[in-house]
């Protein structure tokens, strides 16, 4: 395949982004130390398992609540999923530039809300603090071990910087 130099650019430094935060995630990972973005997740996550099991004189928003519909087959809900009743819109004649701190997507309960669902059913579902504490770090060390230990074939990226 013919690659332009422009793309050859981007591969490049698609590359180097990878492998960065690949170095990144290990080193962090060598000093015991989350990486801030998952840092932010744990805490965020920790404090919304506080209120959702009311551990916390903070309560759930109104537009938020548990999911309490049927479990269809290609539905990924269960009783300890929750579901928004407000979804966000972005004004459609705003440019990328426009589209910072919108509505309710940057809210923290929304953002937390996102990050609750994707957890296990086994996490989510531990009502003990220090337990769900203990089983969400050892999660996201899992999650960051996944990350350095995963390979990027070439091609692939290749692929992805033509398309950009």
């Amino acid at each position: 395949a013919v690659v332009s130099t422009q793309s050859t650019g981007i591969t490049d430094s698609l590359y180097l982004s990878l492998t960065d935060d690949r170095r990144y995630y290990q080193v962090c990972k060598e000093l015991n130390i989350l990486p801030i973005s998952f840092r932010f997740d744990y805490k965020d996550v920790l404090f919304f398992h506080n209120v959702l099991y009311g551990l916390s004189v903070v309560q759930l928003p109104s537009y938020l609540r548990l999911f309490s519909g049927s479990r269809l087959r290609r539905s990924h809900l269960d009783d300890l999923s929750i579901v928004s009743e407000v979804a966000p819109q972005v004004p459609q004649n705003l440019t990328s530039s426009q589209t910072r701190c919108i509505g309710i997507s940057k809210s923290y309960f929304y953002r937390a809300h996102l990050i609750w669902n994707k957890l296990p059913y086994d996490l989510r579902s531990t009502p003990r603090p220090s337990i769900f504490k203990a089983k969400l770090l050892k999660y996201f060390w899992n999650e960051i071990t996944q990350l350095i230990g995963s390979t990027t074939d070439p091609s692939y990226v290749v692929e992805s910087a033509s398309q950009i």
